[in-house]
């Protein structure tokens, strides 16, 4: 799965490069988790439609066209994963959802329907969505609860046994099949195929009389 750098929506929201964003859907709150609040804001105004999915009003949640209620994790039915681990796990219900929350998956399912797109996916509401997630592993989510969790088995050494690249051969997923510190893919997009550090502005060198007065430069890490 492919997705925009977050920093790339804005710039296509605010300045219609390489195309004109006019509608955003959200989950996060990307007033506080994104940098340069006020460009952000300034994109968001720039939309047609905003709509947010939130348990609380978040302050882009204030801003939004449309604020959809969504469950939180004790009234959700869902697939967990982990990040950089080999195994998911089930999470169960624990309390109805209140109100008019719902799983996020349902609106968006909800959403493709009214557009006519509902033919575009092999399942037709949110519990098919979780079976059809789980059927190569020849479960559906009501056995997948009972299991509790799916380990997948830790492979030492993929590249010597074909397993990192499509067409079975040894090596890793690149051009040359060897890891690659000068990479051929960004060379062949027209990029440079080396890392090149750029001092960040403002800095000690990009800006010498601001670090006389303010030396610190803090870096955070997410």
């Amino acid at each position: 799965m492919t997705s925009p750098h977050p920093a790339h929506v804005v710039e296509a929201i605010t300045t219609g490069e390489p195309y004109q964003v006019k509608a955003l859907l959200t989950n996060s709150n990307l007033l506080t988790s994104l940098e340069d609040s006020k460009r952000v804001l300034k994109a968001l105004l720039n939309l047609d439609l905003l709509v947010v999915f939130e348990l609380f009003m978040t302050p882009t949640a204030e801003f939004a066209d449309y604020v959809l209620p969504v469950t939180w994790f004790l009234e959700s039915d869902t697939i967990t994963e982990y990040m950089g681990l080999n195994f998911i796990a089930a999470r169960s219900r624990a309390l109805e959802p209140i109100g008019e929350a719902r799983e996020e998956g349902e609106v968006l399912l909800e959403i493709l329907k009214s557009l006519g797109m509902s033919d575009r996916v092999p399942f037709e509401d949110y519990r098919g969505y979780l079976d059809y997630r789980l059927s190569p592993l020849g479960l559906d989510f009501d056995h997948f609860v009972e299991v509790g969790y799916v380990v997948n088995p830790y492979i030492e050494r993929k590249y010597e046994k074909g397993l990192l690249r499509p067409d079975g051969k040894e090596g890793f997923n690149t051009p040359s099949g060897k890891v690659e510190l000068y990479s051929t893919i960004l060379e062949g997009h027209g990029y440079g195929p080396l890392p090149v550090h750029r001092e960040p502005s403002p800095g000690p060198y990009a800006t010498p009389d601001l670090f006389k007065e303010y030396p610190f430069i803090p870096i955070f890490d997410t």
